[in-house]
C-alpha cells in the first residue's frame, strides 16, 4: 500500500520515486516506479521538516534544524549523514531545498531580517 506523502522527487533514471512521509519528523520512502514496491529508506535520519530536501545523483542534501543548524547530506553507499554546510543562521521552515542540475550550487532560504510593525490607531 503506498504511504500519501509530499515534496515527491524522480530519481535521475526515472526508476523510482522518492517520498517524504509526514510533515515533520518525515520518512523518507521510495517507491519502485515499474514494481510499485515502496520501502522507507534505509538508513535515512527522519527530517525536521518533510519539504526541506533534495535529491542529488549520489544522496540526499536536507536540512538540520538542531543546536548547529546547516545542510546535510545522506550519502546512498555509505549510508552515512555528513554536514556539508553549517549556518550561522536556522533556515526558513518550510523554505525547501533546490539543487542545480549538474549539482554545484543548492539553494535555501533562510530569515536575515525580521520586524514588525505597530498597526495605526
Amino acid at each position: 500500500m503506498a504511504q500519501a506523502g509530499i515534496a515527491a522527487q524522480e530519481s535521475g533514471d526515472g526508476r523510482l520515486l522518492y517520498i517524504a512521509v509526514g510533515e515533520r519528523d518525515a520518512i523518507i520512502y521510495v517507491l519502485n516506479i515499474a514494481t510499485g514496491e515502496q520501502r522507507p529508506l534505509a538508513g535515512m535520519p527522519k527530517l525536521g521538516i518533510g519539504n526541506d530536501w533534495v535529491l542529488g545523483s549520489k544522496g540526499i542534501f536536507f536540512v538540520d534544524f538542531g543546536q548547529q543548524p546547516g545542510i546535510d547530506f545522506f550519502d546512498f553507499s555509505s549510508q552515512r549523514v555528513t554536514k556539508r554546510i553549517p549556518l550561522d543562521k536556522q533556515p526558513k521552515l518550510w523554505g525547501g531545498l533546490s539543487l542545480s542540475p549538474d549539482e554545484t550550487w543548492l539553494a535555501y532560504s533562510q530569515v536575515d531580517v525580521a520586524s514588525s510593525c505597530r498597526s495605526p490607531k
